[in-house]
């Protein structure tokens, strides 16, 4: 019989509860496609709009109400209280006992990026890897028991930069290849952060905005895969960072704003916090002023 036939057959009660069925079959199978491993994209049709920016400012007199959120970033020279970083962890006994009061000064943040970089973990034998992955473990745990409600995380590990020049030029599929295959080797460490932090500065003035976007594009893509579904917050700056304080294009600073509202879950706005770097707050700076303008406009979704 076919299915004309049948209506045909049934009554108007019949006729509606069919209806019904063959509608909620096909939700069903539409939520089906939608929850398959690899659904979606990091466009913003897929991932709406992230209009939180963290605030990493390092000026004289900045303001106390900008209307950034605030972040931790766990420097090296911090974590070791004040001491020369070493190659085994830092004192524990001073992330647990100390370090909340001295660089804190009491306060407990939200959002922690620990920032350990002279530890190596890329292209490194098997037993190094292991190693540097058990220290980062110990300081994120270290961190976990003095913070318990805190979102924490690596500044600029889970994966690696790729050293490919991807700002410049389109990296080799075998570059990439290692790449991931590098990226996969700090596992252990990824399972337990909460969030991934990837470093997507502007390096020099011949970085083209072009050419930040290719390489924005392939480390969203790494860090999503890599991360699993945790939050993803890149570091970013308005100066050049081979080139300090030297801004970037303004236009091209809102052109990174905008790419990371729609393909990330929030970014870091980093200046210099050396003493000999740091600058003056200058509430009409051009790239001040973008900034806001990005606030006011942004929509979140």
């Amino acid at each position: 019989m076919t299915l004309n036939s049948l209506r045909i057959s049934m009554n108007a009660d019949h006729r509606l509860t069919l209806n019904v069925a063959i509608s909620l079959a096909m939700l069903c199978l539409i939520a089906a496609i939608a929850a398959r491993p690899g659904h979606g994209s990091s466009d913003a049709s897929e991932t709406g709009q992230s209009c939180t920016l963290f605030d990493e400012l390092y000026f004289y007199d900045k303001p106390a109400d900008l209307p950034l959120t605030p972040i931790h970033t766990a420097y090296t020279w911090d974590i070791w209280g004040k001491g020369p970083p070493a190659d085994d962890v830092p004192p524990l006994d001073f992330i647990n006992s100390g370090y909340k009061q001295v660089v804190l000064d009491g306060e407990s943040p939200d959002l922690i990026a620990i920032n350990i970089e002279h530890w190596v973990s890329y292209n490194v034998p098997p037993r190094v890897l292991d190693e540097t992955n058990r220290k980062h473990l110990a300081v994120l745990r270290a961190f976990r028991d003095v913070f318990p409600d805190a979102t924490i995380g690596y500044y600029n590990k889970g994966f690696h930069p790729t050293h490919g020049g991807l700002d410049k030029r389109a990296a080799r599929t075998s570059v990439l290849r290692d790449w991931r295959q590098t990226n996969d080797g700090v596992r252990p460490l990824i399972e337990e952060v909460d969030a991934v932090f990837p470093s997507l500065y502007t390096n020099s003035a011949d970085v083209t905005f072009e050419g930040w976007l290719r390489k924005a594009k392939v480390y969203m893509e790494e860090a999503r895969r890599i991360a699993e579904g945790k939050p993803i917050y890149p570091y970013i700056s308005p100066f050049l960072i081979l080139d300090y304080p030297t801004p970037i294009p303004t236009e091209m600073w809102r052109q990174q704003l905008e790419f990371l509202s729609r393909n990330a879950d929030g970014a870091v706005i980093w200046t210099h916090r050396g003493r000999s770097q740091r600058t003056d707050w200058d509430e009409d700076a051009a790239w001040w002023q973008e900034t806001l303008a990005f606030i006011d406009a942004c929509q979140p979704e």
